[in-house]
């Protein structure tokens, strides 16, 4: 019984911990490869290629992207470096 009552703050600890551990923020895996915020341009097309569309409009440049039916990926920039991903499955 003591053994128990032992291991439970252990086991919460634990559990904690686990649900602590998540995604790295700013780093999006894609169908197509793992791309991070900040990238360039470049760097984003040496992952997943030449983007299918792109619009700029404010400052903000948007890429589009299409892996296949219902698989679509779009990717945001402000001055040259990746800030946000958006991604449809």
């Amino acid at each position: 019984m003591d053994m128990k009552i032992k291991l439970v703050p252990i086991v919460l600890l634990l559990l904690i911990l686990c649900a602590c551990v998540g995604p790295k923020k700013g780093v999006y895996q894609t169908t197509a490869g793992t791309i991070k915020k900040g990238y360039t341009k470049e760097q984003v097309v040496k992952v997943l290629g030449q983007p299918h569309h792109m619009r700029s409009r404010g400052g903000v440049v948007a890429w589009y992207y299409s892996f296949g039916k219902n698989k679509s990926l779009f990717v945001y920039f402000i001055d040259d470096k990746l800030t946000d991903v958006w991604q449809k499955s």
